[in-house]
């Protein structure tokens, strides 16, 4: 894990659930190409892709596109409101992100979960 993640005091949890695998074996059988999705996904092996929490790492509300355009070597793929219990995949960028939320997020390791926000200032003035 990070230490500028674990200086801030943030959690990064690995998640390796994989309790709804006929839903995903499901639309597999239904979108061609999604299986090579889910391989990548699902091999952990060096230098693949895994899916990460982490909670909100600037502690104030912004908008998924800044969320999403301020981690350079991850993807944002959805966000869990705290309050509800929600889990939103892909919501629009327009979406309120709170300090509690809980982002998640697909990189090669904790060490592609540092978030920069001079990139998501960026993206802001675009």
């Amino acid at each position: 894990i990070s230490d500028h993640l674990l200086e801030r005091g943030s959690q990064v949890t690995s998640l390796a659930d994989l309790s709804n695998l006929n839903g995903i074996m499901a639309q597999v059988g239904l979108q061609p190409g999604l299986s090579a999705v889910f391989e990548e996904v699902c091999q952990h092996s060096s230098g693949s892709y895994e899916f990460y929490s982490l909670t909100n790492p600037i502690q104030k509300d912004i908008t998924f596109r800044q969320a999403r355009k301020g981690f350079p070597k991850a993807v944002l793929v959805g966000v869990v409101d705290v309050d509800t219990g929600a889990t939103l995949l892909s919501p629009p960028d327009s979406f309120v992100v709170s300090p509690n939320d809980v982002l998640l997020l697909m990189a090669e390791g904790a060490e592609n979960l540092t978030y920069n926000i001079r990139e998501a200032e960026r993206a802001e003035a675009a």
